[in-house]
């Protein structure tokens, strides 16, 4: 049965971490097209400010807040030329990596040349370190089918500066209807053989398909269901298709109501670089120190966990359920500390994709993939 019954809609305060590397394409030593390259005269102009531009506005599940806070990434270079403009103290070593140690230390040279030539940065607050590959994702085992996918993500310069402040997020503005508690949560018993199973959704506005799907439970976002209506009567008929080529038909009836109030929410995404649950401990202190004295008596907490495509469906979403439940660990003995209850929902999603799910294709993608999400409904 679906769990969700109503369609809430919430105005967003998100907090974007800027992922500190520039990756490069084999066989080419030229920043990537990808990234946001500014002239001179532009880059004068340019202020991190403008980059709300690219960030308010309404979120819904054909252009997602996902897509629009990669472009913020995307001028990652404007936006550290842009602090260390401002703030003239700070130092930069920029490090150079390759899956081959080859063209580390062209890659650091086109990023510094790009800073001092374009932004007028001062060449001797900016050194340039050669650093061997390293394995950013998975583990010894990783499945050598992966190789080259690791092998992208050594092909980068990475930023490292003096101040941890240049590596603060950037803070945007989102209306989301479509996010992860609006979900229906559709299921078989595990007592239930099945090969695959699928899922008809008819209602007001037409008949909408889904799946196949391969495990137990599928997670539904109900927003196109519900496009234009304030409340729908829907029927699912689910199609299980068992190991003997038979099938069952079941039908389920259930109504959604949109909630006319939209409600405020902060969100926060907090990423890791390796295959770790623990890695959310390095963000503790920020759990317990900024995030959880936000939250208040009749707020709730939504915590889900994600991964990138390296690896299996199993073990991915093992580690998403223990990276969700690792940040749930931490508000609820915060709270307990502070003597307060609220309620902390955690979910592990997976490799599985969702409307908080950035490109796999390319390495930042990725990397955004490895994530949590820490989000305060009030």
């Amino acid at each position: 049965m679906p769990l969700c019954s109503r369609i809430l809609t919430k105005n967003i305060k998100g907090y974007y971490p800027i992922l500190p590397y520039v990756f490069y394409d084999k066989g080419n030593n030229q920043i990537p097209s990808r990234y946001t390259l500014l002239s001179k005269t532009e880059a004068q102009n340019f202020t991190e400010s403008d980059l709300s531009n690219f960030t308010e506005g309404v979120m819904t599940v054909q252009e997602t807040n996902i897509n629009r806070l990669m472009t913020s990434y995307y001028n990652v270079l404007n936006i550290y030329a842009d602090r260390m403009r401002r703030d003239r103290t700070v130092l930069l070593t920029l490090k150079g990596c390759d899956p081959r140690e080859e063209n580390g230390q062209a890659y650091a040279n086109q990023v510094k040349n790009y800073l001092v030539e374009n932004y007028g940065i001062d060449p001797n607050r900016i050194d340039i370190l050669v650093e061997p590959p390293t394995k950013p994702s998975g583990s010894a085992q990783t499945d050598p089918a992966f190789a080259g996918l690791i092998d992208d993500e050594n092909r980068r310069v990475g930023f490292l500066f003096s101040s941890e402040r240049m590596y603060k997020p950037l803070p945007y503005t989102i209306r989301d209807e479509s996010s992860i508690e609006n979900d229906m949560i559709f299921s078989i018993s595990d007592r239930v053989p099945f090969r695959s199973w699928s899922m008809a959704i008819t209602g007001e506005n037409g008949t909408m398909q889904y799946g196949p799907f391969l495990t137990t439970s599928e997670r539904i976002t109900p927003v196109p269901l519900m496009s234009g209506l304030q409340t729908g009567s829907f029927t699912a008929t689910v199609t299980i298709s068992q190991p003997d080529g038979s099938q069952n038909v079941e039908n389920i009836d259930f109504t959604l109501r949109s909630d006319p109030s939209v409600r405020n929410a902060s969100r926060y995404l907090m990423l890791f670089d390796y295959n770790k649950s623990d890695a959310l401990l390095v963000y503790a202190t920020k759990i317990r120190d900024e995030i959880t004295p936000g939250i208040h008596t009749g707020n709730s907490v939504v915590i889900h966990g994600h991964t990138d495509i390296i690896g299996n469906v199993a073990g991915n979403q093992k580690l998403s359920e223990e990276r969700a439940n690792q940040g749930k660990r931490i508000v609820d003995e915060q709270l307990g500390i502070e003597n307060r209850k609220i309620d902390v929902l955690a979910i592990g999603l997976g490799m599985t994709p969702t409307k908080y799910t950035f490109d796999n294709i390319h390495p930042e993608g990725r990397m955004y993939n490895r994530n949590v999400f820490v989000e305060v409904i009030k």
